[in-house]
């Protein structure tokens, strides 16, 4: 990724079929980060996309409307698969770059292949999450993306680790930190405030009040071990935490 912080300004598209909400918190932290070095940056989704997580700087395509994760029956609508790719071919970018999952991902690449832009897919689960029914979905899909991306990127050495040990080619997949921050556009900058330090930093010592975890409660979200993780902490001074945990969400 640190390739692209280049002199050289690339045309590039974020492509995400769905309107999540976490999905496009992700994309949007890459695509403002790329907008901001003087990348040409395009986004390319549904009309039901979190605009306001969006920098101005982006460009904004909606060529369908789509309204769920991808894995229902409306991701049999063909038409919208082919506006999707015709979209994304007409805009000729210099890379695609596919950032969550949907049905329609492996044919688009294998698409894209054959119009000869190259691809990028972040595979965000090596695994199915605990309790999921779609295991055999879940490998089948990353196989196709295996399959026909240009190239992988992954959040974690040990899934680097995993796709070579399964064969797939060290320079076809990247890994890196999942860091990005879960604000808007308008506080992207937030951090390097002086006055956002202050109050971080006061915040900070009232920490012995309460601790929030805020998500949707499922197993795999590692509530379980937020739990054990309290437990210790209100065994062992000085680090005890002598108030209250709070989780929040659905579940």
């Amino acid at each position: 990724m640190n390739q692209l912080h280049t002199a050289v300004s690339l045309r590039l598209c974020y492509l995400l079929p769905s309107p999540t909400l976490g999905m496009h918190q992700y994309t949007a932290d890459l695509a403002n980060r790329m907008a901001a070095v003087g990348h040409d940056v395009h986004l390319v989704t549904t009309t039901h996309y979190p605009a306001g997580r969006y920098s101005p700087d982006v460009t904004v395509h909606t060529p369908i409307a789509t309204t769920n994760t991808g894995f229902s029956t409306e991701s049999l609508n063909l038409s919208a698969i082919q506006n999707l790719q015709s979209a994304i071919c007409n805009l000729q970018f210099d890379l695609v770059h596919l950032t969550g999952p949907h049905l329609w991902n492996p044919l688009l690449l294998r698409a894209l292949r054959r119009a000869g832009i190259p691809t990028l897919h972040t595979i965000h689960d090596l695994d199915p999450h605990s309790g999921a029914g779609y295991g055999r979905l879940l490998h089948l899909w990353n196989g196709l993306v295996l399959r026909w991306s240009d190239h992988v990127l992954v959040h974690g050495d040990i899934y680097r680790r995993r796709l070579l040990a399964q064969g797939y080619p060290a320079d076809r997949v990247t890994h890196t930190p999942l860091l990005h921050l879960f604000l808007g556009h308008d506080r992207q900058l937030a951090p390097y405030n002086s006055q956002f330090l202050i109050r971080t930093s006061q915040f900070a010592t009232s920490m012995s009040s309460f601790v929030l975890f805020f998500g949707r409660l499922e197993a795999y979200k590692g509530v379980s071990t937020l739990l054990a993780a309290w437990s210790l902490l209100n065994r062992n001074p000085p680090f005890a935490i002598r108030h209250s945990l709070l989780l929040a969400g659905q579940g």
